[in-house]
């Protein structure tokens, strides 16, 4: 065959653009083969060579059935690699790794079990009360207040400033930061059942409330029970059970649009509808106005955390840049789009934060969150946008249609902390990003890169190796970030310090004798020009899905009983794969890890 260039980059079909070739194909045409079976395709792709004595051609088939049985055998398809795997299950995982996230845990359970309990008990001394509204009264008390303390708590997870104040401290070793948003999640599950349980123990409450007599009543509350009131009344005719029906159906607004693939498909659904909180909370406040069955304090425990989240939002204000000139929206392959903007006075952020943006062309009231791909050295601020929900699909048409013009204004918010900032705390580092999650890692790169060329800097940077492993399903998407690490790569000082690794997880299917002579091309290519085609950089790509069992192996092999942070940015189901790898090596290693993820 024919030499190409050392700078010239190849399109390599994907696995999608294929599907309809291979089904016009006939049965006894049929180029796929067995996974069991190298030998044969080896057999078939060099029977000439075999009647030929020439020892280089005898080494020739030797190195290909050694790259066919190593990369190609026992693996699957690349379609199969876009399915989550089942999270693997390990016998010896490390308790003390996740020591504060299951510390936070207990805390919360006994705070929880602990403040129903007393409740509960302090209304079944009542022996009045329990004979006349019945038991369901102290379990009433008891949800209602556990619901006290979990409604209150659920703002801070979600202070978004005070959490980046608090990651900025020593205080971030102590709480799990990293899992507030599955610490907000636990907290609305245990409100929704106190929520159930106290609406379903007042149904039992109203029923013998409506068929006691009035003497009863009068004495477990003079002023409220001047006569035996109806069932009806009682749950749709009185404040409490207003505000208390009112109250439910606020979460289950809240509860119905939250679910992940409304969040990634109709952000706006989730966005807006989430704003019902401030109706919960007011029912909340008047629920027990009328003083019936227990005080009206819950504006006493509302009060500290309300004045901390009031304060959030009102250091978001004024934090928020407005009408932040819009430099460049330009548009990149795999529907993504590159936002650049003017970088706003006095806007000083680490690699790895995030921002949230605002464009009043698609609506005047959306945020949506994006990290920083831009390095803190730059004059300019910029985010990579994946069109995947109705707001970023409208700024990708935006740009799409040549409407980024530098008269968009663009606002925004931020910067916020993210686990990502830590990764110069490190000796030695494993970054991983799963397509678009790349983004994290962007501004580490190009701080890594700033660090380098800065003699006093690099002298100051802690780092000693940097693995950064890439995944992405199509050849396009290596092009939003391949200068970066085309520049990293050139610079005299990298080679020691980062080890790149990128993995084309759509190229054609992995048993197709297509895609192995391709690969076997590409391999001799690059052994002789020392350029990947894939993606131009001097460093291999691979077909398929990273074997990370085995690359973690090797790494905390090397590293044993060192320090090492691994960071990954991608779908929660690959996070739970990866996180199971670093526990299972690092007890066999020794080595100490600490696992950073964030999910999309």
């Amino acid at each position: 065959g024919g030499s190409t260039s050392s700078g010239e980059v190849i399109e390599i079909p994907s696995e999608k653009e294929n599907e309809g070739r291979d089904r016009d194909d006939d049965d006894d045409d049929e180029i796929g083969i067995g996974t069991d079976q190298p030998d044969i395709v080896c057999r078939d792709c060099f029977e000439d060579q075999e009647e030929d004595d020439d020892v280089t051609e005898k080494r020739e088939r030797k190195d290909f059935e050694a790259h066919v049985e190593e990369n190609y055998y026992p693996q699957r398809a690349a379609s199969h690699y876009l399915k989550p795997n089942k999270r693997q299950k390990l016998k010896n995982t490390s308790l003390w790794r996740n020591f504060p996230v299951y510390f936070w845990l207990f805390i919360f359970a006994g705070v929880c079990i602990g403040f129903f309990a007393w409740n509960f008990v302090e209304y079944a001394k009542n022996e009045n009360q329990v004979r006349v509204v019945g038991w369901g009264l102290p379990f009433s008390r008891g949800f209602a207040q556990t619901l006290k303390i979990t409604t209150v708590i659920i703002l801070i997870p979600v202070s978004r400033n005070l959490l980046t104040t608090i990651r900025a401290t020593a205080l971030h070793h102590i709480f799990p930061l990293d899992k507030n948003i599955s610490f907000h999640k636990l907290i609305a599950i245990v409100i929704a059942f106190c929520s159930v349980g106290h609406w379903a123990a007042h149904y039992v409450n109203f029923h013998n409330i409506s068929t006691a007599t009035v003497a009863d009543l009068q004495s477990v509350n003079p002023s409220f029970f001047t006569d035996v009131p109806s069932f009806t009344k009682l749950a749709f005719g009185t404040i409490p059970g207003i505000t208390g029906h009112l109250a439910i159906l606020c979460l289950f607004l809240m509860y119905m649009n939250a679910h992940k693939r409304i969040r990634q498909k109709e952000y706006e659904r989730f966005y807006y509808s989430h704003h019902l909180f401030i109706i919960f909370y007011a029912c909340l406040i008047i629920h027990g106005s009328k003083k019936i069955l227990g005080p009206h304090d819950y504006w006493k425990w509302l009060i500290g955390p309300a004045a901390i989240y009031v304060a959030e939002r009102m250091i978001r204000l004024g934090r928020e840049q407005k009408n932040i000139k819009l430099i460049e929206g330009r548009v990149l392959p795999d529907r993504a789009v590159l936002i650049k903007l003017t970088k706003p006075r006095r806007f000083n952020y680490k690699p790895g934060q995030y921002i949230f943006l605002n464009c009043k062309k698609i609506s005047k009231s959306e945020w949506h969150p994006f990290t920083l791909t831009s390095s803190p050295h730059e004059d300019f601020i910029s985010v990579h946008v994946r069109a995947a929900g109705n707001w970023t699909k409208k700024l990708y048409k935006l740009c799409e249609a040549g409407e980024g013009h530098p008269k968009i204004k663009i606002r925004v918010d931020g910067p916020y902390g993210s686990a990502s900032e830590h990764v110069f705390t490190y000796d030695h580092a494993i970054l991983i990003g799963a397509g678009i999650g790349v983004t994290p890692f962007a501004s580490v790169l190009k701080n890594i890169l700033f660090k380098l060329e800065n003699d006093y800097e690099r002298r100051r940077l802690k780092l000693k190796k940097v693995h950064f492993y890439w995944t992405c399903r199509e050849q396009g998407s290596f092009k939003w970030f391949a200068d970066v690490l085309t520049d990293l790569e050139r610079h005299p000082h990298s080679s020691d310090l980062l080890e790149v690794n990128t993995f084309l997880t759509g190229a054609v299917a992995s048993h197709d004798i297509r895609s192995i002579l391709l690969w076997y091309g590409l391999q001799q290519q690059y052994l002789m020009s020392n350029r990947d085609l894939v993606t131009g950089l001097s460093s291999r790509t691979y077909w398929g899905r990273p074997n990370y069992d085995r690359i973690f192996k090797n790494i905390f092999e090397k590293y044993r009983g060192e320090r090492i942070g691994v960071f990954f940015c991608g779908p929660e189901s690959l996070g739970d794969e990866l996180l199971s790898f670093c526990q299972k090596h690092s007890h066999a290693t020794r080595s100490r890890f600490q696992f950073h993820k964030e999910n999309f």
